[in-house]
């Protein structure tokens, strides 16, 4: 979900946008969950065609960035050699809550929490400011 705000919110800079878990088992499921579906069609952002891979497959140096949803996907990176000053935790300092496995409405105050960041906490600013540093 936090794939599919930060295409939304940037669309009109030259940013790629991936998305990866940190979860071997869950990553490589290959589909999006319907309810993160329906959570972020809420908002008008289609993330139907997202497909799930699994992080450790990925050459993670050559991403500048990374958006997470808390401190255990943050460790996770960590082990998978990602320097922490690439790392950004969406939300407060323990992340969004997962909804993962949960009802719709877990999805949908997921969704909202990302949005809140990104409009209410400064969470553009930051990204900006990590992609395009100003010295």
């Amino acid at each position: 979900m936090i794939m599919g705000w930060t295409k939304l919110l940037f669309e009109d800079l030259e940013i790629e946008v991936e998305s990866a878990g940190t979860s071997p088992e869950y990553a490589s499921q290959g589909e999006v969950t319907d309810k993160s579906v329906v959570a972020m069609q809420a908002f008008g952002i289609d993330i139907s065609d997202h497909k799930s891979r699994y992080a450790g497959n990925l050459d993670l140096s050559s991403f500048d960035l990374f958006l997470t949803t808390g401190s255990d996907i943050n460790q996770s990176l960590l082990e998978l050699r990602v320097p922490p000053e690439k790392i950004i935790t969406v939300g407060a300092e323990n992340g969004i809550p997962n909804p993962w496995q949960k009802n719709q409405a877990a999805y949908y105050d997921c969704a909202q929490a990302i949005a809140d960041w990104f409009s209410l906490e400064g969470g553009t600013r930051k990204v900006l400011e990590k992609l395009f540093p100003i010295d």
